[in-house]
């Protein structure tokens, strides 16, 4: 029976002995003059950087969930945000901080985490803090104002020169 079926010509896809690849050997870096004039070499190279400018986010600070903690009380404390949120309470609204570290802002040089101040679930002020609490933004992206100063008492006015 096997005599009568028709002789079939197969390739042999065997590995040679001193070959890398299935197929025998192939130069694939050959094949393109210029990696770069390839589209898919440009697209690959743009989704790289696309890619890298999402690993800019604020570095978080090692120091436990302080840092979190900070950010959202130098909101909490600024006095627009104390008055805003005694008013909230008289009206018997609830008040909250939410802390996006997902949505950052770079500005000057400086990262910045977003907190929003939200009564009732509905947004407020947006402020932009840095990871250290050294600085505050407002939503006008301006320094918001802080805690007046303390005035040195009447004893030391009266001292000074």
């Amino acid at each position: 029976m096997t005599g009568d079926l028709p002789h079939v010509n197969r390739k042999s896809y065997a590995t040679h002995l001193r070959s890398r690849y299935a197929y025998g050997r192939q130069a694939f870096s050959l094949n393109i003059a210029n990696p770069m004039a390839n589209p898919m070499h440009r697209i690959g190279v743009a989704a790289l950087f696309w890619c890298a400018t999402g690993a800019l986010a604020c570095d978080y600070p090692d120091l436990g969930n302080l840092p979190l903690r900070r950010a959202v009380s130098k909101v909490k404390y600024l006095p627009q945000t104390e008055a805003w949120a005694a008013a909230q309470h008289e009206a018997g609204q609830a008040v909250q901080y939410a802390l996006q570290l997902e949505q950052t802002l770079q500005q000057a040089g400086s990262c910045y985490w977003t907190v929003d101040a939200m009564a009732e679930g509905k947004l407020w002020r947006r402020f932009y803090v840095t990871p250290d609490g050294t600085r505050v933004l407002g939503e006008d992206r301006k320094p918001a104002t802080a805690r007046p100063a303390a005035r040195p008492s009447a004893a030391a006015r009266a001292t000074a020169p």
